[in-house]
């Protein structure tokens, strides 16, 4: 229904197509023009880390990926700068952190997209297709920043010592990135429901509280991550075994530290916009805090953008090699036919006699 305020004559939302008097853009679910700037900075942004990360696999394969303790390379190929040309393609095909880069690629790819639609608000914030793009990427891109985060800690239990973790290292990667997928299901089915639903308020309702569960789903996968991590960590540093000499190795390296120190900003900045997203949709569509933009640039575009450029600027590729499978096991920590998996995990092969011939037995260690 119209509503009348003075002499003008209000027209309902779904006959709205751009602001007049009529349909003035207080009366849109934000209620405002999204900042030209803001949005067009974060556009540009993910479009270039996306990039960046499609970039950075031609350099892992230039040097040597672990420091030495004095924090230097311990090794350098001295042709590198030559080669680095040739090494765009073949890099790419080579390395293998294939789940890393895609999970990251996807994420900055969503993002983009969903500031364009963004900018396509403020040139009109009754554009349906704007609305659409920005609601439905949006709110998914942030769930592939969790899913790079969640594939580090099995190899780092792999490198620290398996024997203190609660859990298999394997299945860490199953059950967080299924918990992942979930809450990208149930946000995806949400967010379209709300998209399409313009003129049906019980139906975008619906989407509304399905986009909740699945960031709430999201915010519980987070937790429990965290909490497994720093179950581990604890466990392992009261240990009274010494670490491996991999480990070793890791520890003597700023730039692992710094790995290290990244992913917990990473995952705080990750955590906080979601717990700000499931705020922002509690009060439903149009409700104050979605009318307010600030918030928005604050805990939800600045809290990805600084987790992005910690993921991307400190790439597991050159702080944590252990997810490449082009990585080498120190020869300290080295068996007799020790290999690695497509996702870089310590396997081993044994040979043992049977019948008078030598016969391979598989044996995948902690698998």
């Amino acid at each position: 229904m119209s509503s009348t305020s003075g002499n003008v004559t209000y027209l309902p939302f779904r006959y709205c197509y751009d602001v007049s008097p009529q349909c003035p853009v207080e009366n849109t679910i934000y209620g405002y023009y999204p900042n030209i700037g803001a949005n067009c900075f974060f556009a540009a942004f993910f479009f270039v880390s996306s990039w960046s990360l499609a970039q950075s696999q031609s350099h892992i394969h230039a040097f040597s990926l672990v420091d030495g303790p004095d924090g230097g390379n311990q090794t350098k190929n001295p042709k590198t700068k030559q080669m680095a040309a040739a090494l765009q393609l073949y890099a790419g095909i080579r390395y293998k952190t294939w789940t890393y880069l895609l999970a990251m690629f996807l994420g900055c790819i969503d993002q983009a997209i969903g500031y364009i639609g963004r900018v396509m608000l403020h040139n009109n914030p009754f554009d349906t297709a704007g609305f659409q793009i920005q609601i439905c990427c949006l709110i998914l891109g942030p769930a592939f920043n969790s899913a790079a985060i969640y594939l580090v800690l099995k190899h780092v239990t792999l490198c620290f010592g398996p024997e203190y973790s609660r859990i298999r290292p394997k299945r860490y990667t199953w059950i967080f990135i299924t918990g992942d997928l979930i809450s990208l299901v149930i946000q995806a089915v949400g967010g379209g429901m709300a998209a399409t639903s313009m003129d049906n308020q019980s139906r975008q309702r619906v989407g509304d509280d399905l986009m909740m569960a699945g960031i709430a789903f999201q915010v519980a996968t987070l937790s429990f991550f965290a909490v497994a991590a720093l179950t581990y960590v604890i466990k392992r540093y009261r240990a009274p075994a010494p670490l491996p000499a991999e480990a070793k190795m890791f520890m003597a390296s700023t730039k692992f530290r710094l790995f290290a120190m990244g992913l917990v900003v990473a995952f705080t900045c990750i955590f906080i916009r979601c717990v700000y997203r499931i705020v922002e949709m509690a009060g439903g569509w149009g409700n104050p805090i979605m009318q307010s933009e600030i918030p928005f640039i604050v805990l939800d575009g600045t809290m990805v953008t600084v987790a992005t450029i910690v993921q991307t600027v400190l790439h597991p590729g050159w702080c944590f090699p252990r997810l490449s499978s082009g990585y080498v096991v120190p020869a300290a920590d080295s068996h007799p036919g020790t290999f690695r998996d497509e996702e870089g995990e310590l396997e081993t092969l044994e040979k043992t006699k049977k019948d008078g011939n030598d016969t391979p037995d598989h044996n995948p260690e902690f698998s």
